[in-house]
């Protein structure tokens, strides 16, 4: 799989599911250590998802930003990424 595609993919994964985890836990259909074992278990994902990308020695930078944002803003975390990624495109020097 192409590395955007899967940059994209991963970071759609994350986002359905930091919203979906949010949502339950703020309709009180899960308990709040249920959540927060949800929001690591994304977390883990992203963090393998960039282990195995660091072995084949690919780009890791939107990775780590992706687990930085998700950890720290949750469900906000994918849009935050891809916010960065799209202006990192759009204003990057073509040489």
């Amino acid at each position: 799989m192409p590395e955007r595609v899967q940059f994209w993919a991963i970071t759609l994964f994350t986002g359905i599911v930091e919203t979906f985890l949010a949502w339950q836990f703020l309709n009180e259909q899960i308990t709040r250590w249920s959540a927060i074992a949800g929001h690591f278990v994304v977390l883990a994902a992203i963090a393998l998802e960039t282990f195995l990308r660091m072995k084949k020695g690919r780009d890791l930078r939107l990775n780590f930003l992706l687990f930085c944002f998700t950890l720290t803003l949750g469900p906000a975390g994918a849009c935050a990424t891809l916010l960065t990624a799209a202006m990192a495109s759009l204003f990057s020097r073509k040489t």
